[in-house]
């Protein structure tokens, strides 16, 4: 029997079997409520899928979410014109016609991400305003009651950038107090907007969040150093941010082989060639947010002269003795960049 790629979809083609396993179900409701489900192929490709609201209860009683299925008998459309949940020219409608028989396939994904860069976060709030899947680490979670007594669940994600979920009233029991400043979070299908220069992803119906996530396909994007420490110069101590293209620069190890060949697998004790950097003076180009936040864009260790000393335990360099050089390389509406000449004093 011939099967058909769920990416090989065209819109208004004629159905050709497909080989799935239903990932999710939602309700859509609104001006036009609709039962909806996601579909994957074993190739990792998706598809949405819709039926009319008034068949709820016999699509229930025959489909069955993480269930594989060899599904015959649908009708291909275009896929939404505002807010797909993916990227894709066409979606599948089923009605009672369409033909459900259950497949054993162990080849078929259970899960699916398509996972955006923060980069690809300001076309994502331009027309279609397709939703969007991210994974980050999380930096603070908290309740928040609005003006109108609406409590929600916010939390501060760090990627390349500081990102902020809103949960609304009817997801925010997805995370609980126990998600804490460490953890590994991604979130599906979020409205991305922007409130005060910061990106917001907002809760949809179709919003899952899975909390340190195990899937095997999604550990380049666990694996990301995210760190926070001092530095120090003549003037001032601070806390900056190391992201994982700094941090991989400077220790000449990438995260991943971090966890899975040295074995430093536990996010809250810094590794010896994290440790090995303290006390080095070193040139940063720092960006200082609005927020007044300080990320470290580039950090390369320099040479200062060795002192002469009979003491033989390492001695932290004194942030006096270093010349100090700041020069203001760019500033923009939102964030200003400059390079300073400091010591790396610890991580937090």
């Amino acid at each position: 029997m011939q099967h058909i790629r769920l990416s090989e979809i065209k819109k208004q083609q004629r159905p050709i079997p497909l080989q799935i396993r239903v990932i999710k179900r939602w309700i859509l409701t609104g001006t036009r409520q609709e039962i909806c489900y996601l579909f994957v192929d074993k190739h990792g490709d998706g598809i949405e899928v819709t039926a009319d609201i008034d068949q709820k209860d016999y699509f229930e009683s025959i489909i069955e979410v993480q269930s594989c299925y060899t599904v015959s008998k649908y009708v291909v459309i275009g896929n939404r014109s505002f807010m797909p949940v993916l990227k894709h020219e066409a979606s599948l409608k089923i009605g009672k016609k369409a033909i459900f028989e259950p497949l054993l396939a162990d080849d078929i994904p259970d899960h699916f991400f398509q996972f955006a860069s923060y980069d690809e976060l300001d076309n994502r709030m331009t027309l279609p305003k397709q939703l969007t899947d991210f994974i980050g680490i999380v930096e603070k979670n908290y309740q928040w009651t609005t003006n109108t007594g609406k409590t929600l669940r916010k939390i501060n994600l760090k990627d390349i950038r500081l990102v902020q979920i809103t949960l609304w009233p009817d997801k925010r029991h997805l995370v609980g107090d126990n998600v804490v400043r460490g953890d590994i979070l991604a979130i599906t299908s979020t409205m991305v907007t922007e409130y005060d220069a910061l990106k917001q992803l907002e809760s949809t119906y179709s919003t899952e969040i899975f909390v340190n996530p195990t899937f095997t396909d999604v550990q380049e994007h666990v694996c990301r150093y995210c760190m926070n420490a001092i530095i120090v110069d003549e003037t001032a101590t601070t806390n900056a941010v190391f992201f994982n293209d700094v941090m991989t620069d400077l220790l000449g190890v990438t995260c991943d082989d971090m966890v899975n060949l040295h074995g430093h697998d536990d996010p809250k004790i810094p590794p010896p060639h994290m440790l090995s950097k303290i006390g080095v003076p070193m040139m940063f180009n720092l960006a200082i947010k609005p927020d007044r936040s300080i990320i470290v864009n580039k950090a390369t260790e320099i040479s200062m002269p060795t002192p002469t000393t009979t003491n033989l335990t390492p001695q932290t360099p004194d942030p006096k003795s270093l010349a100090i050089k700041r020069h203001m390389t760019k500033k923009t509406k939102h964030t200003i960049e400059c390079d300073t000449t400091s010591v790396l004093q610890g991580f937090t």
